[in-house]
């Protein structure tokens, strides 16, 4: 990781692993602990999720770390997740506050579950709901849900995740096990509802 040539705030994460991630920031690199840092993440470098949860697409990829520009924002940060499903998106997550000061996972993140016209949906998934009025329905959702489908578009299913910050959509990830697909559903209706959207055969 090359420290000494970011000048700024910066998020660091793999492209292999989920929750190893770290908050650099320039000005108060004093108080960065460096050393304790490329320990972490050399550690992450040797992580397989296939050997670990059989995550196939995962048994082959060559693990790298990115180091991207921290997203600034006066409000708190959005996450905008969308489950697409053979290239349309049927439904969409909206994290708050996913990540802690030091850019690791926040245990206390919150989610909403919207339908793809932003309705509430009835469930919920690994996370308690958030105040609603935390959360507009954006102006430019159609363009979110068009760029998240043209993503989507090769795979039977994946989530992917942007950002809005005032009209300004950024990309943040795309992945294929949410949650290790491991999380549970509220209610065994939504489970049924969501699990009809998959045609695998």
């Amino acid at each position: 990781i090359p420290f000494k040539e970011l000048n700024g705030k910066y998020f660091i994460k793999c492209n292999h692993v989920s929750g190893i991630n770290a908050l650099y920031d320039s000005s108060n690199k004093d108080n960065f602990d460096c050393d304790k840092i490329v320990k972490k993440f050399n550690s992450a470098l040797k992580m397989n999720y296939y050997f670990q949860s059989r995550e196939w697409n995962y048994k082959n990829i060559k693990p790298k770390i990115l180091v991207e520009n921290f997203l600034e924002t006066t409000e708190p940060l959005l996450d905008f997740r969308f489950f697409c499903f053979h290239g349309k998106v049927k439904m969409i997550f909206v994290d708050i506050d996913t990540a802690a000061e030091d850019g690791t996972h926040n245990p206390s993140a919150k989610r909403n579950i919207y339908d793809r016209e932003f309705n509430l949906m009835n469930f919920t998934v690994g996370r308690q709901n958030f105040d609603t009025s935390l959360v507009k329905k954006p102006n430019n959702l159609n363009v979110m849900i068009e760029y998240a489908e043209r993503i989507s578009n090769p795979f039977v299913f994946c989530r992917v995740d942007l950002y809005n910050l005032n009209g300004d959509i950024k990309f943040g990830e795309i992945t294929f096990y949410p949650g290790g697909a491991t999380q549970q559903f509220s209610n065994e209706e939504a489970d049924l509802e969501v699990s009809s959207w998959l045609n695998i055969k």
